[in-house]
């Protein structure tokens, strides 16, 4: 079976995010490679989102596009916590939380017609999965709400947001990967012990740093 050009591009742009998103994580916070790696980590994974929102609608397979919206906001946004500028910063932030709530709002009406109608495709993605994407949207549009207030976020803050969120957005990228494409790997790395390793590693990691910056020793902005 011949598979569409697309798919390949997306396959190819899932290797390298994970590719980039590994480098960005284990080098030096604020070092050129660090940099280097994050700029080509969001860009790769921008066009990732970008190839499953295409493959989503042309599968007819809804669900995935909302994980790719999810993701893209947030490379997006913690993209842009690092890099504040308070104009530029703000209106894209604005963007961002205006998509998310979208998202939050399509997800719970998904689900909830899910739950009154039934789900007739057992294969398909039940009301319960459509809740857990629409409470993550609605949890990033309450942060989203407190870095826009007057307050706004200090430079501990902001880098707690770009932290969380890049890794977060590969958390997605891997745990996809993981579950959807690991017929591509030699059988030995098949074992479900092995695929789930990368998936809590980045999460371990993202807790790691986390409590470095809370704690008033973390790694400079990227």
């Amino acid at each position: 079976m011949e598979i569409p050009q697309i798919a390949l591009i997306h396959l190819a742009a899932g290797c390298i995010t994970i590719l980039a998103g590994t480098v960005a994580l284990a080098s030096a916070k604020g070092r050129r490679l660090h940099r280097w790696a994050g700029s080509v980590f969001v860009a790769v994974m921008l066009c990732l989102t970008l190839s499953g929102l295409y493959l989503s609608y042309s599968r007819e397979i809804i669900f995935t596009a909302f994980l790719a919206i999810l993701a893209s906001h947030l490379v997006i946004t913690g993209w842009f916590a690092a890099r504040h500028k308070d104009g530029t910063t703000r209106r894209v932030e604005v963007s961002a939380l205006l998509l998310i709530m979208l998202n939050t709002a399509v997800c719970l009406a998904a689900g909830l017609h899910l739950s009154i109608a039934g789900n007739d495709a057992p294969e398909l993605p039940s009301a319960a999965e459509y809740y857990i994407v629409a409470g993550f949207s609605g949890f990033l549009s309450i942060l989203d709400f407190r870095a826009l207030g007057p307050a706004g976020l200090d430079a501990r803050g902001r880098i707690a947001r770009h932290l969380w969120r890049m890794c977060f957005a590969l958390f997605i990228a891997v745990g996809i990967f993981s579950g959807g494409n690991s017929n591509i790997l030699p059988e030995f790395a098949q074992h479900p012990i092995i695929l789930a390793a990368p998936v809590v590693a980045v999460l371990a990691v993202m807790v790691f740093f986390l409590l470095r910056v809370w704690l008033g020793r973390g790694p400079p902005a990227a």
